[in-house]
């Protein structure tokens, strides 16, 4: 997922340079997903990239009860404002928290604070670089 200061584009370059893992462009394709941000906006963003096939949405027919009609309508307006506040809220983010999340089980199975020194490009690839090197030990120990 996008991170702060384009640190996503940084690690994805360090992470497949030093083969810890395969990155790729598809979420359909993912194991897990990498963020710096955990929380309601994150699960949001997860149940839509990988919701179940939407079921056939029944259309409305003429002897629906419009006050039934108009109950329907304003639960799936109030879900949509409670998602959108939910992937505006900063809660979770910290700058330089980097999480790595199990796309089936949502667990984080890996975190890191790194914070860049500044928002400069070489300092959040260093920030990256650090990271992906920290991943690395663990994927692929020496020995």
């Amino acid at each position: 997922m996008g991170m702060a200061y384009g640190l996503d584009q940084h690690l994805a370059q360090y992470l497949v340079r030093l083969g810890v893992f395969q990155i790729t462009t598809d979420p359909k394709t993912a194991d897990a997903v990498m963020t710096d941000s955990i929380g309601p906006g994150f699960e949001v963003r997860l149940r839509q990239l990988y919701a179940p096939p939407a079921a056939a949405v029944e259309a409305s027919t003429e002897d629906e009860d419009a006050a039934a009609r108009v109950h329907r309508e304003e639960g799936a307006r109030a879900k949509q404002q409670e998602e959108w506040n939910a992937i505006r809220s900063t809660w979770g983010r910290g700058r330089g928290n980097v999480y790595l999340v199990d796309r089936y089980s949502k667990a984080v199975i890996y975190t890191m604070y790194a914070p860049p020194k500044d928002s400069s490009r070489p300092q959040v690839d260093k920030a990256a670089k650090k990271i992906a090197e920290d991943l690395a030990k663990i994927v692929k120990p020496k020995g």
